[in-house]
């Protein structure tokens, strides 16, 4: 927040909007109406950057979290769909796992499961270590969607797999 602040009174948008966009993260799980306006001020701002990729994140993110946790509405489908080709296209490893993970709760959300499960998948894959500051939100929401997904196929196996695993490393680090 200090970082989107600072850049905001230097002028470096390109700044703002990458400083925005790591804030919202945290905040969709702690503060889902400040991470939509915070992403809403990213995507403005981001549009009179001239970088198409960042551009396609930002929206993403903003329409992504929109859906997510506002409500569906289909130009946010679009905007979302849209800037998940323009990303896919430029290079789906290049992608942020956050990125992915947004978009693959959306694929399960239309009945994607199978696409969503991949995505999920490959995201978590992707986390590069721990100290990646995203890391541990990345995997916490890679294991949503791959939940989600699961569940809509009928794989309750894997589901209660993924959840023992998950409760075995938790206890063994001392987390709850």
């Amino acid at each position: 927040e200090a970082a989107s602040t600072l850049a905001t009174r230097a002028g470096a948008t390109d700044a703002q909007v990458e400083a925005q966009s790591c804030f919202a993260r945290p905040l969709g799980l702690l503060d889902p109406d400040r991470a939509i306006a915070v992403l809403q001020e990213a995507a403005k701002a981001s549009a009179g950057l001239g970088d198409p990729m960042m551009h396609a994140r930002v929206n993403l993110l903003a329409s992504g979290t929109r859906l997510l946790y506002d409500t569906w509405r289909v130009e946010d489908a679009q905007v979302c769909h849209a800037a998940h080709q323009v990303l896919h296209r430029a290079s789906e490893t290049g992608t942020p796992g956050y990125d992915r993970i947004i978009y693959a709760h959306l694929q399960s959300l239309r009945g994607e499961s199978t696409a969503a499960l991949e995505a999920a998948e490959a995201a978590e894959a992707g986390i590069a270590a721990l100290t990646d500051p995203t890391g541990v939100i990345v995997h916490l929401l890679a294991l949503s969607a791959q939940i989600l997904a699961l569940l809509q196929l009928g794989r309750f196996g894997q589901v209660l797999r993924i959840v023992r695993t998950n409760e075995e490393i938790a206890e063994k680090n001392g987390s709850d």
